[in-house]
């Protein structure tokens, strides 16, 4: 249940940032991060922006302000996942 975590457990929480949601219509991942929680410490953490195929939506852009010119030399999806 959410808000009942034990704080003896290990556990990693994610955060994704997408071009739109509809991955059938071409959207896809442009951030995402990561930390691990152990007994209530944070552990280890990681975040990356990602390579987007095509321009990211100005709706997109407008919730997460997230921009192309941020994703400029940033590693492919291949490279990430």
């Amino acid at each position: 249940m959410i808000g009942s975590v034990n704080r003896q457990e290990r556990y990693v929480v994610l955060d994704v940032e997408t071009t739109g949601l509809s991955p059938w219509k071409g959207d896809r991942v442009i951030e995402i991060g990561a930390v691990a929680i152990e007994g209530g410490d944070l552990m280890d953490e990681f975040s990356t922006l990602i390579q987007a195929p095509r321009a990211i939506p100005f709706s997109a852009s407008q919730i997460h302000g997230i921009t192309d010119e941020m994703l400029i030399g940033r590693p492919t999806p291949e490279e990430v996942f």
